[in-house]
């Protein structure tokens, strides 16, 4: 961001349209979110602990006439869970016959 001056930067939810964070205050009640401006031009919004409901569009907005803004999208990707079912894992199956294995 170039010549802020008296603009304010905002951080937000969009699907939700939840205000996360105005310059270096954090808004939300979500403590797993925090803002750095370690670099004189960038607003970086973190997210501790990412979670599957995390996943969305962002959106960093300065107040501007008219607004400007930039949207990203965050994806995050769950690994599979294999449920553990108590289950015969040895089966005898005679040649010929059908048997069903199943990966639940």
């Amino acid at each position: 961001v170039d010549n802020l001056q008296t603009y304010k930067i905002a951080w937000l939810r969009v699907d939700t349209q939840t205000i996360l964070t105005i310059q270096n205050h954090i808004i939300t009640k979500n403590n797993r979110m925090s803002i750095t401006h370690a670099e004189k031009r960038a607003w970086i919004l973190r997210i501790r602990d990412v979670k599957e409901a995390d996943k969305g569009w962002y959106m960093c907005q300065i107040n501007t006439d008219p607004m400007k803004s930039q949207v990203g999208y965050l994806d995050v990707v769950v690994p599979p869970d294999i449920l553990d079912f108590p289950t015969s894992t040895d089966m005898v199956i005679r040649e010929g016959a059908n048997v069903t294995l199943k990966c639940a």
